[in-house]
């Protein structure tokens, strides 16, 4: 997603598609935060301190994003967002694990990341690239 158009064509083919929500990895966005491409909502976390590494996004379209009731960047390989819905909550968790090149510590921080996010109290939707 880092090239210039990338987010309006994975937009365009999320609409085409009829997706409302999709994982991204890899996007090599700097920082975190959220903005509006072609009316989808797209949240994204990445390395602050380096550029064009790592990265995850969620894209999500206009309606599903009344949902949201909270947006938490943990690292630049997880993200999660908390949606409003029946009769539980909902978390979105973006996870990009971390390559066989990684150091352990790298793979460490990445597990104990996504298992604190699990709670019992709400549902949990993974997207994942698991890089198997």
């Amino acid at each position: 997603m880092y090239q210039a158009g990338k987010a309006a064509n994975l937009v365009k083919e999320a609409k085409r598609l009829q997706i409302n929500i999709l994982g991204c990895s890899d996007t090599r966005w700097p920082n975190s935060g959220h903005c509006i491409v072609n009316q989808h909502y797209v949240f994204f976390s990445g390395e602050s301190f380096t550029k064009n590494k790592n990265g995850v996004a969620i894209i999500l379209e206009k309606p599903t994003n009344e949902a949201v009731i909270g947006f938490t960047p943990i690292s630049s390989k997880v993200a999660l967002i908390k949606m409003n819905a029946k009769p539980f909550d909902i978390n979105v968790i973006q996870s990009y694990a971390p390559t066989s090149e990684s150091s352990e510590q790298e793979i460490e921080e990445f597990y104990e990341h996504r298992t604190a996010l699990k709670k019992r109290e709400v549902v949990n939707i993974f997207l994942e690239d698991m890089n198997a």
